[in-house]
């Protein structure tokens, strides 16, 4: 046999014989890789945590769910054109009774005079919506250097699985909850006459620990293509999120669901709520995060809705 020929076959076969085990490799990597790639990210994440000395907290490593860490992250992104998945939040009265059953809306009020000795709170519960297309998720990013909270960055997801990151503020560890917030997710205020009058009391803007809570509308939540995998109900210390189609419910017996009316007289109000009240949450719709109701403060009212046990 010509050793020439030879050769050139046995190259040939040396040939076939690496692209057949690359082709092994990439197809493992492509079944394994995913959990590879989260086993790495939460090495790190523990350790920036620990180093951080974090009540609660840590960072997301932001990666593409698609294990192929060759491809970087920002090219991937930046030449796709597919569109983005934009939540939609809004605060929801539970016009819906299986809601208002469940889980008590603004319009269930109540009056604090005993929590706080000497001061008289109104105590609201809260539910937002996410209407949108896709889900509000957010995920923590870098420490501060004192420790006390970590920047936030919203995920906005497209239908084929990518995604674009953007900073949205950022989470903070509440005491009174015991767990990370997203910090100034909502504000309450009392105005005069009606929804745009004077502001004659306010409650800080507070966190929110977002999850989902209650199925707001099944035919949104049917049609979304895009859906995070976070445990419902629970405060995640380094994702959080609502899923289109769910809304997050805060009770009146939580820390900071008041607004402080010690000095408030008698009257007619508008109680209102404005969710993501510093813009930090890109959105399809920006015009539906306020959402106003009467308020007739009275003595008899406030008997009536006296509220008589500590949270």
């Amino acid at each position: 046999m010509d050793h020439k020929l030879f050769n050139f076959q046995m190259n040939n076969w040396r040939l076939v014989e690496l692209a057949l085990f690359i082709a092994i490799l990439f197809a493992m990597w492509q079944m394994i890789g995913d959990r590879i790639v989260a086993f790495v990210n939460s090495q790190n994440e523990i350790r920036v945590a620990e180093r951080a000395q974090l009540p609660k907290g840590g960072v997301v490593a932001r990666e593409s769910r698609n294990p192929m860490l060759w491809i970087p992250y920002k090219w991937r992104n930046s030449h796709n054109d597919s569109p983005l998945l934009l939540p939609d939040i809004t605060p929801i009265i539970g016009e819906d009774p299986t809601i208002t059953k469940q889980y008590p809306n603004m319009e269930q009020w109540v009056i604090d005079t005993i929590s706080q000795p000497g001061r008289t709170l109104l105590r609201i519960n809260t539910i937002t919506a996410n209407i949108g297309e896709g889900p509000l998720h957010i995920v923590g990013a870098d420490v501060s250097e004192n420790g006390t909270h970590q920047s936030v960055y919203q995920r906005i997801w497209r239908s084929d699985d990518t995604f674009i990151d953007q900073e949205a503020g950022r989470f903070v560890y509440h005491e009174g909850h015991n767990h990370i917030h997203f910090d100034n997710y909502a504000q309450y205020m009392l105005r005069l006459h009606d929804a745009d009058g004077e502001v004659v009391a306010q409650g800080n803007k507070i966190g929110f620990c977002l999850t989902d809570v209650i199925l707001a509308d099944q035919e949104i939540f049917d049609a979304s293509t895009v859906r995070i995998s976070l445990p419902p109900m629970e405060c995640g210390d380094r994702e959080q999120g609502i899923n289109a189609g769910y809304s997050d419910y805060y009770g009146h017996r939580l820390a900071e669901q008041w607004i402080d009316i010690t000095n408030l007289p008698w009257g007619e109000y508008q109680l209102q709520i404005v969710v993501d009240p510093n813009n930090l949450i890109l959105e399809s719709n920006e015009e539906n995060n306020r959402l106003s109701m009467p308020f007739i403060y009275t003595a008899e009212t406030t008997a009536e809705r006296q509220f008589n046990e500590l949270p």
